[in-house]
């Protein structure tokens, strides 16, 4: 019988956002196929969930704010260093995001821009966030991945960054966890009050909350071991049922010639074991 072929064993190049030059660079985190990236998990979380007032940010500390964006430019320092600036306020206050040599993103912003944003709070003579993490609002789209949530934070290598990792798991969830087989029969689910597969591998990603999250590690963890165990069990099963044993053959006159040439008599028991 021909095995059907699933659309998770094509070439991870074949994901919007990666393509034949940055595969080269996923290929180096093992990487290679759609489901590489589908398991792929996070190594840790950042809960940038919490929007707070800008007058309520502190110095020193990792905030996350949503406003608009008031004002935007970049200028050059006299070592040719580009910074590109955005003065974003809401109802409380103004805050400055400032990245560094990065002139390409006064093209993605316009004034009236809703945003949120995670980074580091400064203050020198006014509040700033240097080089946050964003998520532009104004489109109408809702369901960030980089900021205003429980974010991941992956694993990487030299030339691929978060923002673009996390872009490239969510392309790669959005078309293909609808071809994810479950491994576990809806009655397992049931007995033990697990998730589906596509379910856990949305909320491993990306949690809504914690809870999602817990469910979801519960989900794969059990996965796991039931996938080890089974393995276990098959194994053991063609070893005894399976593979023939040696069999011994003990012929009569071979034993009372042996027993002969002991100085002492045989009790009951060890003549059962012989005979065993």
């Amino acid at each position: 019988m021909q095995l059907k072929f699933s659309p998770v064993e094509n070439s991870a190049r074949f994901v919007k956002g990666v393509g034949p030059k940055r595969v080269k660079i996923l290929n180096r985190l093992g990487i290679f196929n759609i489901s590489d990236i589908v398991y792929y998990f996070p190594r840790r979380y950042e809960d940038r969930s919490e929007l707070k007032p800008i007058s309520m940010l502190q110095a020193g500390n990792f905030e996350t704010v949503k406003g608009k964006v008031l004002a935007l430019g970049k200028r050059k320092t006299r070592k040719n260093m580009v910074i590109f600036q955005l003065a974003v306020g809401d109802n409380s206050g103004v805050i400055y995001a400032t990245w560094f040599n990065q002139p390409y993103l006064e093209k993605r912003f316009k004034k009236g821009d809703e945003l949120i944003l995670s980074g580091k709070v400064e203050y020198y003579n006014r509040l700033e966030l240097l080089t946050p993490d964003y998520e532009i609002l104004s489109s109408g789209r809702q369901d960030t991945i980089h900021t205003g949530r429980i974010v991941p934070i992956y694993p990487l290598t030299q030339a691929l960054n978060q923002r673009a990792m996390r872009i490239i798991v969510k392309n790669t969830l959005d078309k293909y966890t609808q071809y994810l087989k479950d491994v576990l029969s809806l009655d397992i689910k049931r007995r033990y009050g697990l998730i589906d597969i596509q379910n856990s591998i949305r909320n491993i990603h990306f949690p809504s909350d914690f809870n999602h999250y817990n469910r979801a590690r519960e989900r794969l963890v059990f996965e796991e071991f039931f996938m080890l165990q089974l393995a276990l069990a098959v194994r053991k099963y063609r070893i005894k049922e399976i593979s023939a044993g040696i069999e011994h053959k003990v012929k009569k006159k071979l034993v009372d010639s042996f027993e002969k040439l002991l100085p002492f008599k045989l009790t009951n028991a060890q003549k059962r074991v012989i005979k065993e």
